[in-house]
């Protein structure tokens, strides 16, 4: 009997078919994430990509005359309510306002440059934690953390549309707080608002990456993507309920002291 020919294997995807296919076809990308050889391109690219978008889109911000207003009336705002219980003569109210409004101005934008970097990257290895956990101990798959990293790297491209298209709107809108979210339903967006918020949490792009989020974890430890999503859904929104939980908690401590 002759042996059967080899079925022919389908070509590796070159890096760029991968980013693309991320939007169009994320299961493929993953599956041959799962099989392929280990590669720091995956993560390290889309990454290194997603800090330079969001370099350029906070110099755009940070510019633009419109933001700048916003930013300053908000800092004003602040600065307004910390001095309002003061002693201090109203001449040296202005002054300390003004060098604190100064120094906030400079600190949001350096802050917002070194922000990005640290905050990519360590969102990249910690999602890149939590695909590992519970494939490896959740759902007792086997596969090495590097590989779940390169997945959560490949879905930083749907981080950089985010950035592009929250920019746009920012612009657009003339508002910091603009996004592709239900806040767009909210006239005069208040950030000290939970409510408002909440509305914010829900974003297009920020759902977008949680379900590829889930469907690398599906490939990667061979579960349902249902239940993948479950878990990835589950821990986003953990994480989102005490970061908005405590700081209206925060908010309404302060507000009961400055009663006092």
């Amino acid at each position: 009997m002759e042996p059967q020919p080899e079925a022919p294997r389908q070509p590796a995807m070159s890096l760029f078919a991968r980013f693309s296919n991320i939007i169009a076809a994320p299961s493929d990308v993953f599956d041959e994430v799962k099989t392929s050889v280990a590669s720091s391109a995956n993560w390290l690219v889309p990454t290194l990509l997603l800090i330079v978008v969001g370099w350029i889109a906070t110099a755009f911000i940070f510019t633009n005359p419109a933001i700048q207003q916003q930013m300053r009336d908000m800092t004003d705002q602040a600065l307004q309510k910390q001095f309002a219980n003061t002693n201090l003569p109203q001449e040296k109210i202005e002054q300390a306002k003004e060098t604190a409004a100064n120094i906030a101005r400079i600190s949001q934008t350096i802050g917002a440059y070194v922000a990005i970097p640290f905050m990519v990257f360590f969102g990249t290895f910690f999602w890149g934690l939590v695909i590992w956990f519970l494939g490896v101990v959740v759902f007792k798959a086997r596969f090495p953390y590097m590989k779940a990293v390169e997945a959560a790297g490949l879905v930083n491209i749907l981080g950089i549309l985010d950035s592009v298209i929250r920019t746009l709107l920012i612009l657009v809108m003339g508002n910091v707080f603009a996004a592709p979210s239900l806040m767009l339903l909210v006239k005069g967006f208040d950030a000290q608002n939970t409510l408002h918020n909440v509305l914010g949490a829900l974003e297009l792009f920020t759902l977008w990456i949680l379900v590829a989020r889930a469907i690398a974890l599906s490939r990667l430890s061979g579960v349902s993507v249902a239940k993948a999503a479950a878990w990835i859904f589950g821990i986003w929104v953990t994480y989102m309920g005490l970061f908005i939980g405590l700081g209206a908690l925060s908010r309404a401590l302060f507000a009961r002291l400055g009663r006092h």
